[in-house]
């Protein structure tokens, strides 16, 4: 498990949440350089999470600071200044026995990198791409995952925009074509790449995205003058997600409370939504059209992160309030 970085102390964090402004802005890039500025200064990922979305005014930018965050907490090497892509799915999805993408080695040294990534979030405004490939088979005869680290305009790389999604259209997602492209053995991240990272992104995207939304949602809850009440149980929130930054990521109690903190996030978008909707301002309107549209966001992956709530409850009580298929929520959500 990575060393947890410095966390903001708790007064600084609250003035600066609390002082946070968003200006509008309709470019990625954009947002991205000024997320880079506010928070040159802040080292746990957690914190540039959650200041990320308190600037931010859409959910789209509170969703990319939270995805680089992110990655950050998962590959502590990375340099939290270049905007990053983790290329897991591919035609057949994310299971390791979908990952076709290659490895293989080159004569003259390294290795040469061939395959085919689709929907790979803020490809093609990227810097860096995290790409998982296979390396041989195990003994078992199943794919050896590695990570390689590769730089976005190296040769052999080329991208293809997909169709925006029809919420957080804001963030472009793309495919990501692999010819032999050369990798060094120093590229290749250690450890296993499937336990180590693409099953370990799941905990960590969920954690430090909903972390920036509810950032987000506090600026939101500011910006159009809701209740200092409902500004409060944001606040609770986000110091409740801290916490979880400084927990094993893999452990039961972790997954447990972040089945928590998701469904808070649930709520307090809810009631944001309700807030807005009692304004008749054009820019309290633009921001309830833009979030109900976005909150859709929430429900990606449902499916997987039910399997993981039901597996934290059985791994830590015998009487579990599981109730079977009734208490599944809807299915994943496909763009």
């Amino acid at each position: 498990m990575p060393t947890p970085r410095p966390f903001l102390a708790l007064p600084e964090l609250t003035a600066r949440l609390l002082e946070a402004s968003a200006e509008a802005e309709e470019s990625l890039l954009g947002f991205w350089v000024h997320h880079r500025l506010e928070v040159a200064d802040v080292a746990a990922p957690i914190d540039r999470a959650v200041l990320g979305g308190v600037s931010a005014d859409r959910v789209a930018w509170a969703f990319l600071a939270g995805y680089q965050a992110a990655l950050c907490a998962l590959i502590p090497s990375h340099d939290a200044d270049q905007l990053a892509a983790f290329c897991v799915t591919e035609l057949g999805g994310a299971h390791p026995r979908a990952v076709l993408s290659e490895l293989r080695p080159s004569e003259g040294g390294g290795y040469a990198l061939s395959g085919h990534k689709r929907w790979s979030s803020t490809v093609p405004a990227v810097e860096v791409l995290y790409v998982v490939a296979r390396e041989g088979l195990d003994v078992a005869g199943h794919p050896h995952l590695r990570v390689a680290k590769l730089d976005a305009q190296r040769e052999g790389v080329r991208f293809e925009a997909m169709p925006p999604a029809p919420f957080v259209p804001e963030v472009p997602h793309g495919e990501v074509f692999l010819t032999d492209v050369a990798v060094s053995p120093s590229e290749l991240l250690p450890g296993d790449g499937y336990s180590a990272y693409v099953k370990a992104f799941r905990n960590a995207e969920d954690l430090y995205v909903n972390a920036a939304l509810l950032g987000y949602l506090l600026g939101a809850a500011r910006r159009f003058a809701a209740p200092s009440s409902m500004v409060e149980r944001l606040f609770s929130a986000i110091v409740s997600a801290r916490s979880l930054a400084l927990e094993d990521a893999r452990a039961a109690a972790t997954h447990l409370a972040l089945a928590g903190l998701l469904a808070t996030v649930q709520l307090a978008s809810a009631d944001v939504l309700a807030h807005l909707a009692t304004l008749s301002s054009d820019e309290a309107r633009a921001e309830h059209a833009r979030l109900s549209r976005d909150v859709a966001l929430l429900g990606v992956a449902a499916k997987a992160r039910e399997q993981r709530r039901k597996n934290a409850w059985a791994a830590l009580a015998t009487d579990s309030p599981y109730a079977g298929p009734d208490d599944l929520p809807g299915g994943d959500l496909e763009p």
